[in-house]
């Protein structure tokens, strides 16, 4: 019966370091993020209204060409997206401003709202 039961607890003891192990491999391989910190930046911003801007297209039966740059007589535009539709061609650019935006097309001013509440 003693034997068994170191046995037992010699299995238990294993799978408890297996288990602090695959924790501490996780957790390094995370990066240390921080857990409810969303990315911000231009580049998430960019990549957020391109993936809107592709399900807009998709279901529209517009084109999207993304990124995009044009150049006319010496001057560059570097564009995020470009949307080709029956309207003609929109050039779309995301400033990764963080918040909400609120407003319509014929108001002279808009609002946004920052995540924090801030105006």
């Amino acid at each position: 019966m003693p034997e068994t039961l170191l046995a037992t607890l010699a299995s238990i003891f294993g799978l408890l370091i297996f288990v602090v192990l695959m924790v501490v491999i996780y957790r390094r391989r995370d990066g240390g993020k921080a857990k409810g910190k969303k990315p911000q930046g231009r580049e998430f911003a960019r990549d957020k209204v391109v993936s809107a801007a592709r399900g807009f297209a998709s279901a529209n039966s517009f084109r999207i060409i993304a990124p995009a740059r044009l150049s006319r007589g010496g001057t560059v535009a570097n564009l995020d997206a470009v949307v080709v539709g029956y309207f003609g061609v929109l050039g779309v650019i995301s400033l990764g401003y963080g918040g909400e935006v609120y407003g319509g097309a014929g108001e002279d001013t808009w609002l946004q709202v920052g995540a924090d509440g801030s105006r």
